[in-house]
């Protein structure tokens, strides 16, 4: 389970771009579930390609597509609701652990 940042500030679209390492997770998950990130991932900026993903999670989750990374998103992207280990979970932490 990997739960919700501490700070409570959900992940957005902004100007100037947030960035943060929990944005690299957000899109390297996203990314594992097949929905298209930027190519910048890298760097952990939360851009145009990252809201659009995240809209398209949350209409695929039936939630209100907000593009905003609430801790209802953050728990659908991250944690499983069985709290089964999947293979996109392993592979997930493998890639964030490097």
């Amino acid at each position: 389970m990997i739960p919700y940042p501490t700070n409570n500030v959900p992940f957005r679209l902004t100007s100037p771009l947030m960035q943060d390492a929990n944005i690299r997770q957000i899109q390297a998950r996203l990314s594992l579930k097949g929905y298209a990130c930027s190519d910048n991932s890298s760097l952990g900026f939360y851009d145009a390609s990252t809201y659009n993903a995240i809209k398209a999670f949350q209409i695929q989750c039936g939630l209100t597509s907000t593009g905003i990374v609430d801790k209802t998103t953050w728990d659908l992207l991250f944690n499983n609701v069985s709290q089964q280990k999947t293979k996109d979970d392993m592979v997930f932490n493998t890639i964030v652990s490097n």
